[in-house]
């Protein structure tokens, strides 16, 4: 930290008129750190994310950016000066600057950056993200990826991508469960993503007034509770993986899921539900409320809804396929992504034609999470479509 120190020491004293000294300290030590890191670790999604960040910071307080070109497109190979404490006091300089700053709307910003910059040189005791709604976290982390993936061809993962990721990964031959059987579930859940540094955490469940949590054998947190489920619905997955329990969760549950670094929190929905905890907007019954005249007046911006009804047609396009749930209602999906499950669901269809049979009914049921507008019944974006039949998810982009 000596070199640092000196190093500091040395920066010209005319910024010291225009620039706290702090920030100029912290714009020298960024760069030593970062090419440090270039040379020790190459370039990785992590090192690019915080040459990414440290730039914003460094453009926020001093006005001058890192070289960041230079660093993200021609990677150094030897690194001359060092911070012999991995930038661990660098890390410490942060931490109380941000507890320096008050909560004004000025300096909201710019605290959301040290917080980005302090948490990716490497973990703290306090997680100064944590401080910031989830939602929050993963909208700005977004624009600045976006940004820097136009200006340098770049793709980077969102905090909730990277999660989401990690939950795809880690699969399983076959699960079965009853939906009154939700804690055992989320406990089943924990006990994987718990390996790959996730916890899913329940809050609050609607319909269950005796939520409890307790420790097992190994010290960790299980969930217990009963849930008053008029109708329960069984599940089968096949092939499955972590993301598309917590879908199911999502879309059978009246819960709000946040997303926060390594953290998935269940609480009850916001809006208050009156009626069973399972139960849906059917296709058709949907359709009527977004054409009925006071909807519009309700709900001028688009409104989420899950969708219970059956495929009674498919119609294809150059790259997507749509399926029809009535004569006004459909949801479209890529070609790409979606070409076994698209021959299955073809298939039975041709197969029924002209038949009333259970058996096929059942296979072609399907429940979709999306958002809806007034007077137009076909989905303005679809969040998750699930095929109950055939206990497989859609893939959507």
């Amino acid at each position: 930290m000596k070199l640092l120190l000196l190093f500091f020491s040395s920066i010209n004293i005319c910024f010291a008129n225009e620039v706290d000294p702090i920030w100029l300290q912290v714009r020298e030590g960024s760069s030593i750190y970062l090419t440090q890191r270039y040379v020790e670790q190459g370039e990785n999604p992590e090192n690019v994310k915080l040459a990414i960040y440290m730039n914003r910071l460094s453009v926020l307080t001093t006005g001058d950016s890192l070289n960041i070109k230079s660093i993200l497109t021609q990677a150094p190979t030897e690194s001359k000066r060092r911070l012999l404490d991995d930038g661990r006091q660098l890390q410490t300089i942060l931490s109380e600057k941000f507890h320096q700053l008050d909560s004004s709307k000025e300096n909201t910003n710019l605290k959301f950056i040290i917080a980005l910059v302090s948490n990716n040189i490497g973990q703290l005791e306090e997680d100064l993200l944590s401080t910031f709604p989830p939602e929050i976290i993963e909208n700005r982390v977004s624009k600045i990826h976006q940004g820097y993936s136009i200006k340098y061809g770049l793709h980077l993962e969102s905090p909730k991508e990277e999660m989401f990721s990690k939950l795809k990964e880690t699969h399983f031959k076959s699960l079965s469960f009853n939906t009154t059987q939700l804690f055992s579930l989320i406990n089943f859940i924990n006990s994987k993503t718990r390996e790959l540094g996730i916890e899913l955490e329940v809050k609050s469940i609607p319909f269950c007034d005796d939520l409890k949590t307790s420790l097992n054998a190994e010290a960790k947190v299980i969930y217990t509770g009963t849930l008053n489920i008029k109708k329960p619905i069984s599940f089968k997955l096949e092939n499955g993986n972590l993301m598309d329990l917590i879908q199911i969760i999502d879309l059978n549950y009246k819960v709000k899921l946040s997303y926060a670094k390594n953290k998935i929190t269940i609480a009850s929905s916001d809006s208050g539900w009156k009626n069973d905890l399972l139960s849906y907007r059917k296709a058709d019954a949907l359709t009527e409320l977004l054409y009925s005249p006071i909807y519009e007046g309700l709900h001028k911006d688009p409104k989420t809804f899950q969708v219970y009804g059956e495929i009674q047609n498919i119609s294809f396009n150059e790259s997507t396929t749509s399926f029809h749930l009535n004569p006004y209602m459909s949801f479209t999906v890529p070609n790409s992504l979606n070409e076994e499950i698209i021959e299955v669901i073809t298939t039975i269809l041709d197969e029924s034609q002209g038949r009333r049979n259970s058996i096929y009914a059942n296979k072609l049921k399907v429940i979709i999470q999306a958002d809806f507008s007034a007077n137009k019944s076909s989905p303005t974006q679809v969040k998750i479509a699930y095929l109950e039949g055939l206990s497989t998810f859609f893939k959507l982009p």
